[in-house]
Formats: structure tokens, C-alpha cells, sequence
């Protein structure tokens, strides 16, 4: 299948919301450099020469689900977070928190998926342990590197 949507790599949440949205299929995407033109009749959403939301006069440009008519069916308050995130990266106080996102993940499991029981546990966890592992990672790269620069000061 050729690819439908055209997103920046490295996906940041904006990104991976406006795919979500969309409805994007995995082989559907195509993740295109600012420096490269994407393929013509794709849908470019979280790209810089695609569909992004208002920019304030203040330079801050919002996130693109904000600009798709399909963030419109997302709740608010959550359009409001990745937007806010996003644009300035300054989400303090995320209202999901990991049990929030994992009570997520099972409902949409559930659902979309048909799964209980053991089978839906063994899901859980099939997407939940690469999450987990990587936030450990992360706290370990910061704490290494906050120890290196504790270090030089010295």
C-alpha cells in the first residue's frame, strides 16, 4: 500500500495524536525530513509543510491536532495538554498519569480487540514493558548525566 500520511521522524506526541486521529494505519505512514518534500497526494499533518494550528504573536505555534477536524471528536482538556506541550514543552502537572494511561490501554484493548482475562493481561504488558523500560532508561541517562555535570563543578 502507498502511504496515506506524512508526519516528521522522530514523532513527538503531536505527531503520534494526529496519526491516532486519523486513523493511520502503520503502513500508511511515511515519516518525511523538513528538508525533504513530501510525496504528493499524502496527507502531511505534523510536518512543517503541513497542517498546523494558529501561531501566536508570541512566535509559539500549536500543535497540529488542534488544527485537524478530527482532534474536534478528542476531549478538550486533552487537546489542551498535547497542544500545551507541544508548543512550549511546559506541561507541569500531565493530567494522565502512567496508571491513568494504562487503565487506557486495557479499555481500548478491551474493546477494540476483544480481549480478557490472561489474554488481555499478556497485551497489557506487551505494550506497557517497552514504556516502563524506556522511562528507566531515560532516568538513568539524566541521572548519569546530572551526576557528570555535578562532577565538572567540583
Amino acid at each position: 500500500m502507498t502511504s496515506s500520511y506524512v508526519v516528521h521522524p522522530n514523532v513527538d506526541l503531536d505527531a503520534v495524536a494526529c496519526l491516532t486521529a486519523c486513523g493511520a494505519a502503520i503502513d500508511e505512514i511515511t515519516f518525511v525530513s523538513s528538508a525533504e518534500t513530501p510525496p504528493l497526494g499524502c496527507r502531511v499533518l505534523d510536518h512543517p509543510a503541513g497542517e498546523k494550528g494558529r501561531l501566536d504573536p508570541d512566535g509559539i505555534r500549536h500543535a497540529a491536532l488542534c488544527s485537524l477536524p478530527e482532534g474536534a471528536a478528542w476531549p478538550q482538556a486533552l487537546r489542551d495538554e498535547i497542544d500545551e506541550q507541544d508548543s512550549t514543552g511546559r506541561v507541569v502537572a500531565p493530567r494522565f498519569s502512567l496508571p491513568a494511561i494504562l487503565a487506557g490501554l486495557k479499555a481500548e484493548l478491551r474493546e477494540e480487540c476483544d480481549l480478557s482475562g490472561a489474554a488481555l493481561d499478556l497485551a497489557v504488558y506487551e505494550a506497557m514493558r517497552p514504556v516502563l523500560l524506556g522511562l528507566v532508561r531515560i532516568a538513568k541517562q539524566r541521572e548519569k548525566a546530572e551526576a557528570a555535570l555535578a562532577e565538572v563543578r567540583i
